[in-house]
C-alpha cells in the first residue's frame, strides 16, 4: 500500500493540470492513503480515537481537489468580455446624449471595488479550508499521545492572527479573500505547531517524535501551497501522512 500510494502520488506530478488524468490520479492517489491508514490500524488491531482522526485527517483533501483558482480565472476573463460588450453599448448610447462629468474619486473608488471582488482572489479559499479542517483532525489526534489540554489550538490561533498582521504590514493592500485565505492557512500552521509542543512536552517516544515530523512536514506543505504552488506541492503532505501513518504500525 505504500508503495502503490507513492507510484500514484508521484504520478500527479507529470500529469498537465486541469486535465482529467490530473484530476484522477489526485483522486486515487488520497484514496489509496485513506485505504494505507485503514491497513495500518487493523495492522495491530488499533481503531482508537488517534487512528480515526488520522483517517478523518486525510478527508477534507478531497475538497481541494476543486481548482477554485482555475475557474475564477475562466469567470474573470467571460466577465470582463461582459464588461467591454456593455461599455461599447454605453459608448454608443452615450454619444448622443450629454456625457455626465465623473470625478477622480469615483474611478478610485470602483478601482477598489473591482480589486476586491471574489473573482480577483487567489483562488485558495477551498485549499485553505482543507487545511483547517484537516489541522483541526490532526489536532485531536494529538492530544490521545500528548497532554490532554486544547491550549495547543489557542497557541494556533494567536500565531495565525500573528502572521496575518505580518503580511498585512509587508503587502498593506490585500483582497479581503486572500487575507481569509491566507488566515487559515496560518491557523492550520498554528494549531500544528502548537500540538508539535503538546506532544513533545509529554513523551520523547518514537510515536511522539514520528508524529512531530509527520506534523512539520504538513506545516512545511501548507506554507509551499501558499506561497510557492508548484507540481510537488503535495509530495510533501503524503510524505508527512507517511510518519503520521507509520506512529499506527510501530
Amino acid at each position: 500500500m505504500f508503495v502503490a500510494t507513492t507510484i500514484l502520488a508521484v504520478s500527479v506530478c507529470f500529469s498537465k493540470k486541469n486535465k482529467t488524468l490530473f484530476f484522477l490520479l489526485q483522486t486515487l492517489s488520497l484514496i489509496a492513503l485513506v485505504c494505507l491508514s485503514l491497513v495500518a490500524g487493523n495492522f495491530k488491531n488499533n481503531f482508537s480515537g488517534y487512528t480515526v482522526f488520522l483517517i478523518l485527517a486525510i478527508v477534507p483533501q478531497f475538497i481541494s481537489l476543486f481548482d477554485l483558482s482555475e475557474y475564477l480565472k475562466t469567470k474573470a476573463i467571460t466577465t470582463e468580455e461582459n464588461k467591454e460588450t456593455n461599455i461599447a453599448e454605453i459608448t454608443e448610447i452615450e454619444n448622443l446624449n450629454i456625457p455626465e462629468e465623473t470625478s477622480p474619486d469615483d474611478n478610485k473608488k470602483k478601482k477598489k471595488e473591482s480589486k476586491h471582488h471574489f473573482l480577483n482572489s487567489n483562488g485558495l479559499l477551498l485549499k485553505s479550508v482543507a487545511m483547517v479542517m484537516t489541522s483541526v483532525c490532526l489536532g485531536l489526534a494529538g492530544v490521545y499521545i500528548g497532554m490532554e489540554t486544547f491550549y495547543g489550538f489557542l497557541i494556533g490561533v494567536a500565531l495565525a492572527c500573528a502572521l496575518l498582521f505580518l503580511l498585512l504590514i509587508i503587502k498593506k493592500t490585500i483582497n479581503p479573500y486572500d487575507a481569509l485565505s491566507y488566515f487559515l492557512m496560518f491557523l492550520a500552521i498554528g494549531i500544528i505547531v502548537g500540538q508539535i509542543a503538546t506532544v513533545l512536552l509529554f513523551s520523547f517516544s518514537l510515536t511522539n517524535i514520528l508524529f512531530s515530523v509527520g506534523a512539520l512536514i504538513y506545516c512545511v506543505y501548507v506554507g509551499l501551497t501558499a506561497f510557492v504552488k508548484s507540481n510537488f506541492d503535495h509530495l510533501a503532505f503524503f510524505v508527512a501522512f507517511f510518519c503520521l501513518i507509520s506512529t499506527l504500525i510501530i
